[in-house]
C-alpha cells in the first residue's frame, strides 16, 4: 500500500502531505512499545481443585425445553437458553479461582496493571489454539471489539457497551495486548467489567449478510468441547476435543471429563423427569 502510494504519487503533491499519510500508515503496522514499569502475574501459587483420580468417557443426557432458533450467540435471537453451552466453550484470558477468589491465568499466561487504574496488559499463551487448530492471536482481540461496535452484527447493546464501555484494545506483540477501560476500578473488578472474549478474525466476514449467513454456521472456540452434530428440532450434540490445546493446563486439565454431551428437547418437564429415572 505504502509502495503503491509513492509510485502514483504526483509531483504536485507537499511534503507533508507524503508525511501525514506514512504516519498513518505506519501506525497501523508497527506494535506499540509496552510501558517499562510493568509488573507481570501469573499466580503459580493458587492450588488445583480438579480430581487427579477422575475417569474420562462416558455420555451425559441434558435437556432443553425448546430447540434453539440459532447458533449465533450474538444479533437477533441469540439471547436464548442454550447460548449458555457455547459460551462456556469460549474460554476467557483470566478466572477467578472459585475458593479463593484469586486471578487464574486462563487463554493468558500472564498481566498487568497500568498506573491508571483502568488498562490491564496481557500475555496470550503460546500454545492457545481455536477449534480449527489456527492460533489465538493479539489480531482475535482487536477484531472482536470491531465485531462487537459493528452495525453488521445487529446487537445495539453490544455496540454501544464496547463503545463506551472499552475504551481501546492495543496490540504491543503478535500475542501481547492491553485493554483500556473507560473508568478506573479495583484490580480484580477490571478483569470482569472489562472482559472480552476473541473473535476468530479468519472466520467471520463482517458484511450486510453476516447475520443470515451465520445462523447455523458453527464458530471456532477455545474451550474442550464443540458441537458435532445437530438435528434440527430434536437435539445437539457436544465432543471433546482429542487434541484440546489446554488439556495440560495447570487449572484446566482434570475437569472436562465426559466425552460426549447430548442436549435433548423435551418440552414437557413432567417427560424429562421419567427419561431421568430410566
Amino acid at each position: 500500500m505504502i509502495r503503491n502510494f509513492f509510485l502514483h504519487a504526483q509531483s504536485s503533491i507537499r511534503l507533508p502531505t507524503i508525511l501525514c499519510y506514512w504516519l498513518i500508515v505506519s501506525s497501523q503496522i508497527v506494535n506499540a512499545a509496552l510501558p517499562d514499569n510493568l509488573e507481570w502475574h501469573s499466580n503459580e501459587s493458587s492450588l488445583e481443585w480438579s480430581a487427579t483420580e477422575a475417569q474420562k468417557g462416558g455420555l451425559i443426557r441434558l435437556n432443553v425445553s425448546s430447540f434453539p432458533p440459532i447458533l449465533r450467540t450474538v444479533g437477533p435471537d441469540s439471547n436464548n437458553s442454550f447460548r449458555s453451552f457455547l459460551l462456556d466453550n469460549q474460554l476467557p484470558l483470566v478466572d477467578m479461582h472459585p475458593n479463593s477468589g484469586e486471578i487464574i491465568p486462563i487463554l493468558a499466561s500472564h498481566w498487568a496493571y497500568d498506573e491508571d487504574g483502568k488498562t490491564v496488559y496481557y500475555k496470550i499463551k503460546e500454545n492457545a489454539r481455536w477449534s480449527d487448530g489456527k492460533p489465538v492471536t493479539a489480531d482475535d482481540f482487536l477484531f472482536a471489539l470491531k465485531f462487537n461496535r459493528s452495525k453488521h452484527i445487529v446487537a445495539p447493546w453490544y455496540n454501544k457497551h464496547y463503545s463506551e464501555e472499552i475504551v481501546d484494545i492495543i496490540k504491543y506483540a503478535p500475542r501481547t495486548i492491553a485493554i483500556v477501560g473507560a473508568r478506573a476500578k479495583p484490580k480484580k473488578d477490571l478483569h470482569y467489567y472489562y472482559s472480552i472474549q476473541p473473535r476468530p478474525e479468519h472466520f467471520h466476514h463482517l458484511n450486510d449478510q453476516w447475520v443470515n449467513s451465520n445462523n447455523w454456521e458453527i464458530e471456532p472456540n477455545t474451550g474442550p468441547y464443540q458441537v458435532t452434530n445437530i438435528r434440527k428440532g430434536k437435539s445437539i450434540e457436544f465432543s471433546r476435543k482429542n487434541d484440546w490445546w489446554a488439556q495440560e493446563d495447570r487449572f484446566l486439565r482434570h475437569r472436562f471429563n465426559v466425552d460426549r454431551v447430548l442436549i435433548k428437547v423435551v418440552r414437557d418437564p413432567n417427560t424429562a423427569f421419567k427419561y431421568f429415572e430410566r
